[in-house]
């Protein structure tokens, strides 16, 4: 997925933040299917972040980065008909619908992004996602004229039908690093 990041992106490198597997029995609320639109991170909190993932792959910060942050969905074992990743379209999202929110789950206390309602927010989702296709959102990104978050969630999808498979779900959670 790293590979991937980089040539869509044209990053001059990537770095795996980690990944998450979401099934129909989670092992708690963070494994859970996600019923409330958010952002998983803050740009307030790029620099910090991001020096700290390239730290952990032995990689010193340079001074002449910036950061954009990817996450890659991809149902696994079913297509995903219910519970699909849904997310608001960038250009429907002013920034100033966007406010900072603490969350604390799994014992941690972390600056993240959410938007406010706003019903102009256009939405999107990719209905019957098979296994062989992945979605790439870009979670945060500190580059100058470019969209900086893609605040998402899922829904229970009323045309699913109840003999539907349960959605099965890997996430990874991706730095790109770009030159000025």
């Amino acid at each position: 997925m790293c590979d991937l990041i980089v040539r869509l992106t044209g990053a001059t490198a990537a770095y795996p933040y980690g990944h998450l597997v979401r099934t129909e029995t989670p092992t708690d609320f963070n494994d859970g299917y996600a019923r409330f639109v958010h952002c998983d991170y803050n740009v307030k909190r790029i620099e910090e972040m991001s020096h700290a993932v390239l730290r952990n792959h032995n990689v010193k910060p340079g001074n002449n980065e910036q950061y954009g942050w990817y996450n890659t969905w991809q149902p696994f074992d079913n297509p995903a008909i219910n519970n699909p990743l849904a997310f608001i379209d960038a250009g429907s999202l002013p920034e100033a619908d966007v406010i900072d929110y603490f969350y604390t789950g799994r014992n941690r206390d972390s600056l993240v992004a959410a938007p406010v309602y706003n019903p102009a927010h256009r939405w999107c989702y990719f209905p019957n996602m098979t296994p062989d296709e992945v979605i790439i959102t870009k979670q945060m990104d500190q580059r100058p004229g470019r969209a900086v978050y893609c605040p998402h969630t899922s829904f229970e999808n009323p045309l699913a039908g109840e003999d539907a498979p349960p959605r099965r779900s890997i996430e990874t959670r991706i730095v790109a690093v770009f030159s000025k």
